[in-house]
């Protein structure tokens, strides 16, 4: 089966913000590196005007309890040391001037593939839906069908995410939704958007850590271990990496 060693780098910085700052902060990183790595930001700024580059985000800025975080993905890993290669980290996240300092990195390499059994995950603060299959979701008149609605929606994203690191899925992906632990409205970018945290499993192997869907790279659709595991937290080792 094919498969695709995927590196993830995970930086957690010292510095302090709140979860509605994670635009800020990515604001931040974007001004220090400059608008022209757009790896960092997904914009053609060469465009007239400026155009969004529609595929996946390999450097995400994420929350993680009280701190701001990057995670950079494949070819992100590279375009990381554009930070790391700055005589200075003083960055402005809003109104205020802050200096970077590493926390904790973490380098990773796991082989993502598909297999013959399905794995088990959690996806935190998903954002399923735009404007147009949102109002296909809402006439949704059975639970069954809103949950089959939404398994098409993560194949989709799952594929995408694929393409984003280069993995050719040469079979189907079988994503079944086991269920679905919360849902609530959150602000994104100038608008709404209705997220959840659901369980699911897949016949592949993902790195945990990874952004599915829309609002990866703001820290949306985090790709955990099940929701079982974190309330008990155990350490049982749910993927073979």
């Amino acid at each position: 089966m094919n498969k695709v060693t995927t590196r993830i780098i995970v930086i957690t910085f010292n510095n302090k913000i709140q979860p509605w700052e994670v635009p800020q902060f990515r604001g931040g990183i974007i001004n220090k590196v400059g608008i022209e790595h757009d790896w960092f930001h997904n914009h053609n700024n060469q465009a007239e005007p400026p155009k969004f580059l529609y595929r996946y985000p390999l450097i995400q800025y994420r929350y993680h309890n009280g701190n701001p975080q990057l995670i950079c993905i494949q070819n992100g890993v590279e375009e990381v040391q554009q930070l790391f290669s700055q005589s200075d980290w003083e960055i402005r996240i809003g109104d205020r001037t802050e200096q970077l300092s590493i926390k904790d990195l973490n380098l990773k390499a796991i082989d993502v593939e598909l297999v013959n059994h399905l794995c088990n995950y959690q996806l935190q603060h998903w954002l399923p839906f735009n404007s147009q299959n949102l109002e296909r979701y809402k006439v949704l008149e059975y639970e069954i069908d809103r949950i089959q609605f939404l398994e098409k929606i993560l194949t989709g994203h799952l594929l995408a995410f694929a393409a984003g690191i280069g993995w050719q899925v040469e079979n189907k992906l079988n994503v079944r939704i086991k269920r679905i632990v919360k849902q609530k409205i959150v602000p994104y970018k100038y608008t709404k958007m209705l997220s959840f945290n659901i369980d699911f499993t897949v016949n592949a192997k993902l790195p945990f850590q990874a952004g599915i869907g829309q609002g990866a790279s703001r820290g949306f659709g985090l790709l955990n271990v099940p929701t079982n595991v974190l309330k008990n937290g155990r350490n049982k080792k749910l993927q073979e990496n």
